[in-house]
């Protein structure tokens, strides 16, 4: 048997990737709780470390760190939050609502100061998003 080596560009390999990851952590375009009490959305992209959330925020949401200070700051102290779930790795009941709530309050917020702003946190186009 031999082994056959192909060569992804970056394109192919990041939509290959997603597509695992999308396979097997499932995917949502709201934010969800994971099995460690992380808030996360996609497939997976967990919103607690500032690397991933800032790319969410700013390509999103167009939401940052310097063009909104106080919806951005609300935001990263729910995203660094630990929620409750069981031993089974599932949010306890009232906790997604409880976090989902607490998003879409900063979100109506923001959607006030403009135009064209979103009133929830929910992605349009989960799949499109190869974040690294």
């Amino acid at each position: 048997m031999s082994i056959e080596i192909h060569e992804l560009s970056d394109v192919d390999y990041n939509a290959l990737r997603y597509e695992i990851i999308a396979n097997v952590e499932g995917e949502k375009n709201y934010a969800y709780i994971d099995s460690k009490g992380y808030v996360t959305i996609g497939a997976g992209f967990n919103l607690y470390g500032a690397g991933v959330r800032d790319l969410v925020l700013s390509a999103l949401f167009e939401i940052n760190e310097e063009n909104s200070p106080e919806i951005y700051q609300q935001l990263v102290d729910i995203f660094r939050q630990q929620y409750l779930v069981d031993a089974r790795g599932n949010p306890l009941p009232g906790e997604t609502e409880r976090l989902n709530n607490a998003l879409n309050a900063v979100m109506e917020t923001w959607a006030q100061g403009g135009d064209d702003r979103p009133s929830t946190f929910v992605i349009e186009d989960a799949a499109s998003q190869t974040w690294q």
